[in-house]
């Protein structure tokens, strides 16, 4: 082991995907060296970075309603005045870039305190409906 290498520590749970972190013999790791908390935080892994951005714009089709009136001529037969029927759809796409599963419309409030459930929520119901 090389100087300024962390080990992991035994009683902690890591997962095989975490396992690829820097190290002197790995430095071209997908994740930052692991932290060791007993030091201050000057020497923990807060330095500015962009390699976890996520290009969060997208495009969400929220809600989509078509309508057509019938003709007085074929209303009049059922004995109504007037009869519309349309459908509607609510939720219906969501075009984006985003290589994990997490809704780009939800940040942190003020209400959510823990930032690891940032943006994790159910996915979106799509609702489709036919009424006359």
């Amino acid at each position: 082991m090389g100087a300024g290498e962390i080990v992991p520590f035994s009683a902690e749970g890591w997962y095989t995907h975490q396992m690829d972190y820097w190290t002197s013999s790995n430095t071209d790791a997908f994740y930052p060296r692991p932290t060791d908390a007993s030091k201050s935080n000057d020497s923990r892994n807060f330095y500015t970075q962009t390699r976890y951005l996520l290009d969060m714009s997208y495009l969400r089709i929220k809600n989509i309603s078509l309508g057509y009136t019938l003709p007085e001529s074929i209303s009049k037969r059922a004995g109504i005045k007037t009869a519309r029927v349309y459908v509607s759809g609510e939720n219906l796409f969501t075009f984006d870039n985003l290589s994990i599963h997490i809704d780009p419309e939800i940040g942190l409030t003020p209400e959510q305190t823990d930032a690891s459930f940032f943006a994790r929520t159910y996915p979106y119901r799509k609702e489709i409906s036919f009424n006359v």
